[in-house]
């Protein structure tokens, strides 16, 4: 099995919502800087890279607050020990 066919068989298996965050993230890889996807700035209207940008730092921002949770959660059961 390639990675092609493995990777097409896995998304087949996902759930609705696994789906959204997937093509979200396929959005993100596409927009980065460089890649060979990348759309050209000059086509993309401005309020479209506006959203992305908003729409990064909204899950940045989350993932940041998530990451903490888990640091002060692990802090605590260490300093109950």
């Amino acid at each position: 099995m390639t990675l092609r066919e493995h990777v097409v068989d896995e998304i087949g298996q996902l759930a609705e919502n696994d789906l959204r965050e997937l093509a979200r993230f396929i959005s993100k890889l596409r927009s980065r800087p460089g890649s060979k996807t990348s759309p050209n700035p000059e086509s993309a209207p401005e309020q479209e890279w506006a959203r992305l940008y908003t729409e990064c730092a909204e899950e940045d921002r989350a993932l940041a607050n998530a990451g903490l949770r888990d640091t002060v959660d692990r802090l605590a059961e260490e300093d109950a020990a």
